[in-house]
């Protein structure tokens, strides 16, 4: 492996060339770039066969779980002509490194300053730009408000190699009048992979379309403000409080406060303070043990349904940054049993790139990475490979073609697939005899009538982070594409 990660690093003669509004961005230069700087995406899943999660959750680490998976290590098909590693991403992919933060007040400023519309409920809610904000290993005293259609993404192996030990780090703050509407406006933003270190613990006050996964909180994790309003959101693989292993309790709470409709998936509280106010939340494969026990005042298990078995997990790929494509198996919450992909077999597609030529790399059988952007599609992004990928960052926009055809199809065929990290809007669709939309979806799995590609109960393709939308910034609600 470590002589394919070489021979592969020798084919990478890309660089990224410093943004002076902060970071890193392609196109790259002319510089050979070093392997540490190379790009892969890892997956992974679990079969627990049908044990209690609990069980099933220790297995897969000890604290967090990224579990999402790719199960073939071979490529799909002979393989195309490797694509750039490290990728030249465009200007809507910032990439922060440790040197960019020895003065953490400066790179807060510049992320401010480079969010600042899009922390803005008048600019940002319905705004056509699109922001993924990356930071490699290392510690940052910065903080960061994540807006409307801003992603930021640790690119550690695992949550601990990101760390961010500001007061405020990565957040999200009620957009809105308090109590109304409060965090009822806080959509279309995300945040994943690192540790949160602030002293006091992590704000994510949210609505929907909002997630939030694979993060360690080493204090409170509060979903909304005093007085104000927030609705909805989701959580996977997270870690709430210390890490388990220390003998001392240094751990925080998980504060929901005005939250309501929220999901939890995986999550592990190692506080068992939990306070709530609405009930209208779900968990899935939450420990058990790490819950309030039965009949407390703070109970989980009074507010929170939680399911107890999980046959299969499998979640959202991630990329990380890394020295060679073996991931390491040391202890802690790191991806062993991963399947990684390096960016050679991954296109990163831009927003003003032709439907044809994403079709077309889909087709040759490399994974697709689509930048931040709103992609308007002239016709179906269809995946047709056994475990093939569609990853969205920085809440990439797909618009449906006008002809009332689905953003992404996938064939029967294409079992253990993975469409994640997008966002999915309707088009206009008439039709001109009748006036009215045809019918129409946005996406769709499999083929009605294809008896090809049978599912695979232990190899489940799987949806991740996708949101669909009607209206929106578009005026006219005679919006086909339900």
């Amino acid at each position: 492996m470590q002589a394919e990660a070489e021979a592969l690093s020798m084919r990478a003669k890309h660089d990224l060339q410093e943004d002076p509004r902060g970071g890193l961005h392609g196109p790259p230069s002319s510089a050979i770039q070093s392997l540490s700087n190379r790009f892969i995406v890892a997956f992974r899943s679990h079969e627990s066969k049908r044990k209690p999660t609990t069980t099933a959750y220790r297995q897969q680490d000890e604290g967090l779980g990224l579990l999402a998976y790719l199960s073939a290590t071979a490529p799909l098909v002979p393989l195309p002509p490797a694509e750039p590693n490290p990728p030249s991403w465009p200007s809507s992919v910032y990439i922060f490194g440790p040197e960019d933060a020895v003065n953490g007040s400066d790179l807060t400023a510049r992320i401010a300053a480079l969010l600042s519309e899009l922390n803005n409920v008048t600019t940002g809610h319905y705004s056509s730009d699109r922001k993924a904000l990356l930071f490699k290993p290392g510690t940052y005293e910065t903080d960061i408000e994540v807006g409307y259609y801003v992603q930021v993404l640790g690119l550690g192996e695992r949550p601990e190699d990101v760390q961010f030990t500001s007061a405020w780090g990565v957040h999200s703050k009620p957009m809105g009048a308090i109590p109304d509407p409060g965090s009822l406006d806080n959509f279309w933003r995300s945040a994943e992979n690192f540790h949160h270190a602030s002293p006091w613990g992590m704000l994510w006050a949210v609505s929907q379309a909002s997630p939030i996964r694979r993060i360690r909180v080493d204090k409170n994790l509060t979903l909304s403000v005093p007085g104000a309003w927030a609705s909805g959101g989701y959580m996977a693989d997270m870690q709430v409080g210390c890490l388990q292993l220390v003998q001392f309790d240094v751990g925080g709470s998980t504060v929901l406060g005005g939250q309501q409709l929220l999901s939890i998936h995986a999550v592990v509280l190692v506080s068992k303070e939990v306070r709530v106010r609405k009930p209208d939340t779900v968990a899935t494969g939450s420990p058990r043990e790490t819950l309030p026990a039965e009949g407390s005042e703070t109970a989980l298990t009074n507010v929170l349904p939680n399911v107890a078995l999980t046959p299969v997990i499998a979640e959202k790929p991630y990329i990380t940054i890394a020295t060679c494509l073996h991931i390491s198996r040391s202890v802690g919450p790191a991806v062993e049993e991963a399947t990684t992909v390096p960016f050679e077999q991954v296109y990163v597609a831009r927003a003003e790139d032709l439907t044809s030529t994403i079709q077309s790399k889909l087709t040759s059988g490399l994974h697709v990475v689509l930048s931040p952007g709103i992609y308007n599609l002239t016709a179906t992004l269809t995946l047709t490979f056994k475990n093939q990928v569609l990853l969205g960052i920085g809440m990439a926009t797909l618009v449906a073609p006008k002809d009332g055809s689905p953003c992404v199809l996938v064939e029967n065929a294409a079992t253990g697939a993975r469409v994640a990290g997008i966002v999915l809007q309707a088009n206009f669709a008439f039709d001109k005899a009748t006036g009215s939309p045809p019918p129409s979806s946005l996406l769709e799995w499999g083929r009605s009538g294809v008896t090809a590609g049978e599912a695979d109960p232990a190899n489940p393709g799987v949806l991740s982070d996708v949101f669909a939308r009607v209206g929106g910034p578009d005026t006219d609600r005679k919006i086909g594409t339900l």
